[in-house]
């Protein structure tokens, strides 16, 4: 009995994704340049929410927006105003629409969570904040991510 070694090349898997086989955007929910926009509309939104501080200047036990904080974003000046943040059509800071980004939505929740376990929410502020930012096209999830904000004085 003798054993073959030699295998063909087209036995062997490829590392490669191949994109002849990837359905048409008809029958898809959403695009490639979609998944690209909701990506940077991801990144875009946790990079302006870093800017922010930890917790309100004026009010540094509150959660969410405080009086006088509304939309446009712009009001925002801390990470939990962010706090249950939805928009069907996604906008620049000043409420601006976002470029090729009509069809999409964004969401932000933010949490308190445990110090020494970020899966647990806490009540109490332990340092640390959680912001999950969600794109979506109908009922197709595109991007989530999330971030875990620390307290530095």
């Amino acid at each position: 009995m003798t054993r073959d070694n030699n295998k063909s090349l087209a036995s062997v898997p490829s590392p490669v994704r191949d994109f002849s086989r990837t359905p048409p955007a008809s029958i898809r929910a959403f695009t490639l340049a979609d998944a690209d926009i909701a990506d940077q509309l991801v990144l875009d939104m946790i990079l302006e929410i870093k800017q922010k501080a930890y917790a309100d200047p004026d009010s540094p036990t509150s959660f969410g927006l405080e009086p006088g904080e509304s939309l446009p974003r712009d009001t925002f000046d801390d990470v939990d105003d962010y706090f249950q943040y939805h928009t069907t059509t996604p906008c620049l800071p000043n409420g601006a629409p976002y470029p090729q980004a009509a069809a999409l939505t964004r969401a932000v929740t933010v949490r308190r969570v445990a110090a020494n376990d970020f899966s647990q929410t806490v009540s109490a502020d332990e340092g640390f904040k959680e912001v999950t930012i969600t794109v979506a096209k109908g009922q197709s999830l595109l991007a989530q991510h999330a971030y875990v904000i620390p307290y530095t004085p």
